[in-house]
């Protein structure tokens, strides 16, 4: 993968296009809030932060009498972090019963925009 392709995957999950040739350090943040389905009146945020990552590696070997650094080809991956959670100045209670699905739905918000992408 190189940062173009990098960009062009990106493309597929954002809801709008990338220039790969022409772009460089790319970087989308977006927090998009939604109406928790386990307890009412409750909002969630859906904080999701899109890029490419480079990779590079390097070796040094001392095992002999000049050290000597290898380089490994470099790597590209899309990344995405999230950050999932209910909002700051919630005025309700949690119920405890609810706490559990409370917790799965978080984690199946966090699914749902790794593979559906940032969506509303």
């Amino acid at each position: 993968m190189s940062t173009e392709a990098g960009y062009e995957k990106l493309t597929e999950l954002l809801p709008f296009k990338i220039d790969a040739e022409n772009s460089s350090d790319f970087f989308y943040q977006i927090n998009r809030r939604r109406n928790s389905n386990t307890i009412s009146n409750l909002e969630l945020n859906r904080l999701s932060k899109w890029s490419v990552l480079k990779l590079q590696t390097a070796l040094i070997r001392t095992d002999i009498a000049a050290n000597q650094l290898i380089t490994l080809p470099e790597a590209y991956a899309c990344r995405l972090e999230l950050d999932i959670n209910t909002i700051q100045n919630f005025e309700g209670e949690l119920d405890q019963d609810k706490l559990s699905d409370l917790f799965y739905e978080l984690i199946n918000l966090g699914k749902e925009i790794a593979t559906k992408g940032d969506i509303s």
